[in-house]
């Protein structure tokens, strides 16, 4: 069942931020992989940048006091026996109270070695260095996430 893999790689991966658990965010991740934003597409080439990132993203949930980040599979794609790719909504809350608006992103995942790891990943949020030490949410006025259409520069349109 591939929604059920990807859903349980989704847990497994929230679950090593929150534990602060390189090592098991490492079993999830296959290295080079690629992270595209609205403003940059970024590469972590090895172990020190992926660590880098994972202990920005960890002090970031541990400073905002965050208690959950829910990742809820949207839509999953079978892309061969070993591949697939899922979109996902990502919510990071303290308690009931949203830290920042949630957003949309896609990975796609490999298996590996009989293990499910990512490759890559493109989401909505605007950020454009490595690491990402606050999810930066672009929105309209009306509160919609802009989703990068693939045009040159920061622009988007309205999923729906």
């Amino acid at each position: 069942m591939p929604a059920i893999d990807f859903q349980s790689w989704l847990d497994a991966r929230s679950k090593s931020f929150f534990d602060q658990d390189f090592d098991a965010h490492l079993t999830l991740v296959y290295l080079p992989f690629a992270i595209a934003t609205r403003t940059a597409v970024l590469v972590v080439e090895d172990e020190a940048k992926l660590r880098i990132g994972f202990d920005a993203w960890s002090d970031m949930l541990k400073s905002q006091k965050a208690t959950h980040m829910i990742c809820t599979a949207r839509h999953v794609e079978i892309l061969g026996d070993d591949m697939m790719s899922g979109t996902f909504d990502t919510e990071i809350l303290r308690d009931a109270v949203r830290i920042c608006d949630p957003y949309r992103s896609t990975a796609t995942l490999r298996k590996i070695d009989g293990a499910w790891k990512v490759i890559s990943i493109a989401n909505g949020l605007t950020n454009s260095t490595w690491p990402f030490v606050l999810p930066n949410v672009d929105r309209d006025a009306g509160g919609q996430e802009l989703i990068w259409t693939g045009d040159t520069g920061p622009r988007g349109e309205n999923d729906g």
